[in-house]
């Protein structure tokens, strides 16, 4: 495991297709599980800098409870307007039923 990753939650506390909040480093983060896969995003709308934890998880996107805006778990690209920003996601691993981000890899 690289010291870049900073250990954040356990696996078991992370719904599939439901939000778990947390901060990290000062940033207000949401961790997702999508068949089985996490994911990690910054709890901002880059629209409107709403929680996106309000929200809620579409598949492999996060759409925003203000504006309806959807947003990519993988890159963070919005795929649905009126977003034009991306929001930030970040690396995880997951080893040992741990979850670990990767803070300074933000795309």
């Amino acid at each position: 495991m690289s010291d870049k990753f900073i250990e954040a939650a356990n696996l078991d506390d992370i719904p599939e297709g439901g939000i778990y909040k947390l901060r990290l480093n000062g940033e207000p983060l949401i961790l997702t599980r999508v068949n089985g896969e996490v994911f990690c995003c910054i709890d901002r709308c880059s629209h409107e800098d709403v929680p996106l934890s309000l929200g809620c998880i579409k598949g492999d996107r996060i759409k925003c409870s203000y504006h309806g805006s959807h947003f990519s778990l993988r890159t963070g690209e919005p795929t649905d307007e009126p977003a034009d920003s991306p929001i930030r996601v970040y690396p995880v691993k997951v080893e040992n039923g741990k979850v670990y981000i990767d803070m300074n890899s933000a795309n």
